[in-house]
């Protein structure tokens, strides 16, 4: 069952989070607001300042620093709530060396793909914003891995799973597939399924939390993820009754991959 405990592979904790430090005056970055902040999962409603063009020559370029990175402090505080004119003004006025926190979410998507060497990798999907009053952060821990796998679960693959979740605040159990234990003891699971299907960022809404989209894309067959949920990526503000969930309550899946379109191995 995917709710069997595995050894956790040894490797890095990657996060969506990049530190540069700047020198020179003129860091060669030009920045914009966005009402609307991209993140792996799509358009999340948050004001955000985003790197918009990196001058060619510049210090961000030969630092690394790329388009689409959203910023996320100067000098140690946090300006995720600013618009980009006030964080260019707290940039131009601060001392050098300068210290700047970049949020790339290519890190979090590329540290799920196979071969990365990534046991965790985490990724803020929306900073604290109106009824969120803390950040959003997915968390996804690999338990278990095959010990071969060149191509994970790619967007649009029919994924059979086994799962199960639980609420973070009590570890009650809430949903799953059908599972039997040893002692004889059996739960029914979602319709009495020992797996379930889903297609890979296309489900049908609320069928499962929008994390799981995110959260499972590059994973092998036989892998086994753990997630951490934040709500606004689970069933937000009005939680899911039937099944015991309340508002705003971050959740914990596990999720054994069992096949890709129909395959049960590795590819």
């Amino acid at each position: 069952a995917a709710a069997a405990a595995a050894p956790a592979h040894a490797g890095a904790v990657v996060s969506d989070e990049v530190s540069v430090t700047f020198k020179e005056a003129s860091l060669g970055m030009q920045l914009d607001g966005l009402a609307y902040q991209k993140t792996t999962l799509g358009s999340m409603p948050s004001l955000r300042c985003v790197v918009t063009a990196v001058a060619p020559g510049s210090e961000a370029a030969k630092l690394g620093v790329s388009d689409d990175w959203t910023v996320v402090s100067v000098n140690g505080a946090n300006v995720e709530s600013l618009g980009a004119q006030e964080v260019a003004s707290k940039i131009a006025e601060a001392p050098r060396p300068l210290s700047v926190v970049f949020r790339d979410a290519e890190r979090f998507t590329n540290a799920l793909e196979p071969g990365s060497g990534a046991r965790m990798a985490r990724t803020t999907v929306l900073p604290p914003t109106g009824p969120y009053t803390e950040a959003q952060v997915l968390e996804v821990e690999r338990l278990q891995s095959p010990p071969q796998c060149s191509i994970g679960a790619e967007r649009g693959d029919l994924l059979e799973v086994r799962y199960e979740g639980r609420l973070r605040q009590d570890n009650k159990l809430f949903d799953g597939s059908a599972i039997t234990f040893a002692d004889g003891r059996a739960v029914p699971g979602r319709g009495g399924d020992a797996s379930l299907y889903f297609v890979l960022g296309k489900q049908p809404v609320g069928q499962f939390p929008p994390a799981w989209d995110a959260a499972m894309a590059g994973c092998c067959v036989g892998e086994v993820r753990r997630l951490a949920v934040p709500p606004v990526l689970g069933f937000g503000e009005k939680g899911a009754p039937k099944r015991g969930v309340p508002p705003y309550a971050p959740l914990d899946y596990t999720i054994q991959l069992l096949g890709i379109n129909g395959n049960n191995q590795p590819r």
